[in-house]
């Protein structure tokens, strides 16, 4: 967590001018935040102890009864003890402490001389802690909240509007570590790439609409036939690629599936397709997609020849 961005500047003044000793740690004992009152008690600077472990200054038995106390605790409740911390020069004093778990399971700390006259200060103890909590889960919370604008915003960036399929732009955000999962745990990995044969003439012939439509319909087909981890692009206008974890061969058979499963839905187009799978050799993807236009445009030259023979026979 990075304090500056988690804590702004009025709490992190409010906190510094509070007359007690108030740390924030995070769920792995990390120091975050702690307050001017802090050089008091152990002789050292706050930037001494920020970033530091919370057990370089509190004994261990103190806080394994600390993490007792709130394993017992109901939520949102605050538990009090005493326990010593020691100071720079390794000088041990003890303190009352009074401790909550509050956001992302980062834990509040206030300590008071054991000295202090206890009842005196309990209330203004529990009512910062109180302020604090609410005001720090209510950054959190719009913390959240714009996090999830910025991821909702992203995806919308990153979905073609039309088929739902996700876009060239997001093929490139992960491809490379598609790559480097599928190298590490040695498993297929090849790129499809699917066309719609005279797609123009569909468009003028039909409508628009009806060019839509058939997007569309192959969209769902395909998402239908992946695998989990498999996905879907739209590449183009009406050109799809494919990222498979299967060899080229078991790729264009599985095409071949698609293909034939498209017959079945239209009579107004067709599918061209091509294949290449990545081996390490060739580590730049835009050459290996060129390679697979160029075999899906092989596969459409073939087909238009064989199309033309039946025309003449």
């Amino acid at each position: 967590m990075n304090r500056k961005n988690d804590m702004n500047d009025f709490i992190m003044n409010q906190l510094d001018a509070t007359p007690l000793t108030i740390w924030l740690v995070d769920e792995n004992d990390q120091v975050l935040f702690v307050n001017g009152d802090t050089e008091k008690i152990l002789n050292a600077t706050k930037e001494e102890v920020l970033d530091t472990s919370i057990t370089d200054w509190i004994d261990q038995m103190s806080l394994e009864k600390v993490d007792t106390l709130l394993m017992t605790a109901g939520e949102d409740e605050t538990v009090e003890t005493e326990l010593n911390l020691y100071s720079k020069s390794d000088e041990q004093n003890s303190y009352y402490a009074f401790v909550k778990v509050v956001a992302q399971k980062q834990t509040l700390y206030m300590f008071i001389p054991v000295s202090t006259e206890y009842f005196q200060i309990t209330e203004q103890l529990l009512e910062i802690n109180s302020d604090f909590s609410n005001l720090y889960s209510e950054l959190y919370k719009k913390n959240e909240i714009i996090e999830q604008q910025k991821q909702d915003y992203y995806m919308l960036s990153v979905t073609d509007s039309l088929t739902k399929l996700f876009n060239r732009r997001y093929f490139y955000d992960i491809v490379e570590e598609e790559v480097k999962n599928s190298w590490k745990e040695q498993r297929s990995l090849s790129f499809l790439m699917i066309d719609i044969n005279d797609f123009k003439k569909v468009n003028d012939q039909y409508g628009h609409h009806a060019g839509d439509k058939l997007l569309v319909s192959i969209a769902d087909m395909l998402l239908e036939n992946l695998h989990e981890e498999e996905k879907a692009f739209r590449f183009g206008g009406d050109e799809f690629l494919i990222v498979l974890h299967r060899s080229r061969e078991d790729s264009l058979k599985w095409a071949g599936h698609i293909s034939a499963i498209f017959t079945t839905l239209t009579s107004i187009a067709t599918l061209s397709y091509g294949a290449v799978e990545y081996t390490g050799e060739i580590e730049d993807i835009p050459k290996l997609l060129k390679e697979a236009d160029k075999h899906m445009y092989v596969f459409k030259k073939n087909a238009k020849g064989r199309l033309e023979g039946r025309k003449r026979s």
